[in-house]
């Protein structure tokens, strides 16, 4: 329950930042997202950003966080399986993302 609990959060999180376009409401405990602000590019490009963020998440902060691709662009997938995740983990890892997309 506590990991449906904490994708429905992100879910509400995500859908309310225009930075963020969300793919569908989670059935299960994953939120399929991509970072969409236009100001960062053109699709294509916002494409290679969701690929680099996702990497720098891996390598430099070691959060596991999937890639995927829905209508021809590329997406985040953020499966939420520790019960132990909070949802100011979840606020920071927003934070980061942005932080990340504007380093970029």
């Amino acid at each position: 329950n506590t990991s449906m609990e904490n994708a429905a959060y992100l879910y509400e999180k995500l859908c309310k930042d225009d930075d963020f376009t969300v793919i569908c409401k989670p059935e299960i405990s994953s939120v399929v997202f991509r970072y969409s602000n236009a100001k960062k590019g053109s699709p294509e490009e916002l494409d290679e950003l969701n690929k680099k963020i996702r990497r720098q998440l891996i390598h430099k902060y070691g959060i596991v966080i999937g890639q995927t691709i829905s209508d021809e662009r590329v997406c985040l997938k953020f499966t939420l399986l520790n019960p132990l995740i909070t949802h100011q983990k979840l606020d920071q890892l927003i934070s980061l993302i942005k932080e990340l997309a504007l380093a970029v």
